[in-house]
Order: structure tokens, then C-alpha cells, then sequence
């Protein structure tokens, strides 16, 4: 979540957390993101993470793209093909699906 200014109870952290990636103070705007609980909401809290708006613009393409390589990847290990979501991004992003190369 982006928080533009401080009319959020999370607006509060810009006094004291810092940008996960840089160690910087926060200021407006900034990333709020809360990992997945897993089903524990007990554990919500411990995984609060902020980004500065630098950062977040520095590292956006390759983060997300990053994030969305790794969702396919586990789509495709879910599927049964274990190694080829490894052998699939070694290669360039493609997974053959049989010998004679097509997709």
C-alpha cells in the first residue's frame, strides 16, 4: 500500500521505520507492503516491511518481475515438472514442451 500522506494509522511509521532496502528514513510517499500470514494473523505484525519512494522506483521492474517469475515457477512445479521451471528461466524464460522445441 502507498501512503501518500499521514491521514492512515500506518502514516504513523514514517516517524520511525525505515526503507527495508537503503536502512533510509521514510517520507511521503512510501511503500507499506504486509506479507502473507500464512493463516496466522498472530503473526502479521512481524512482517511489515516499508520501502522508500527511491527505492521502490529503483527496484520496480526487476522486483515484480522477479515475483511474477517465481509465481509461474511454482505454477509449473505444482503441474509436476519439477526442473522445468529452472531449466525454463536458465534458458530465457521459455519451457519446451517436447523435442522439437515447441512451446
Amino acid at each position: 500500500m502507498i501512503l501518500w500522506e499521514q491521514d492512515n494509522a500506518y502514516g504513523l511509521c514514517q516517524g520511525w521505520g525505515k526503507c527495508a532496502t537503503c536502512g533510509g528514513g521514510l517520507n511521503f510517499p512510501f511503500v507499506v507492503w504486509f506479507s502473507t500470514d500464512r493463516g496466522n494473523p498472530a503473526n502479521l505484525g512481524e512482517k511489515v516491511v516499508f520501502f522508500c519512494s527511491e527505492c521502490s522506483a529503483d527496484m520496480y521492474l526487476g522486483f515484480s518481475s522477479d515475483m511474477q517469475q517465481m509465481a509461474t515457477a511454482k505454477k509449473i512445479k505444482a503441474m509436476g515438472f519439477h526442473k522445468a521451471a529452472q531449466q525454463g528461466a536458465i534458458s530465457g524464460g521459455f519451457v519446451w514442451t517436447d523435442k522439437t522445441a515447441k512451446q
